[in-house]
């Protein structure tokens, strides 16, 4: 009985860590994204400050 019960919990356990690495690499593509976007802008500020 312990035993299935530490097992369930150890399952949703890693079931959330894989979540949370999910999690993880959405938010750096994001970041990713944001950095490229900073990058577009600062290009069409320097274009239309001319």
């Amino acid at each position: 009985m312990l035993y299935r019960e530490i097992k369930r919990i150890n399952e949703v356990l890693l079931d959330n860590i894989l979540s949370l690495k999910e999690q993880d690499n959405v938010i750096i593509k994001l970041m990713d994204r944001i950095t490229e976007l900073e990058r577009m802008v600062a290009i069409i500020d320097r274009r239309t400050d001319k």
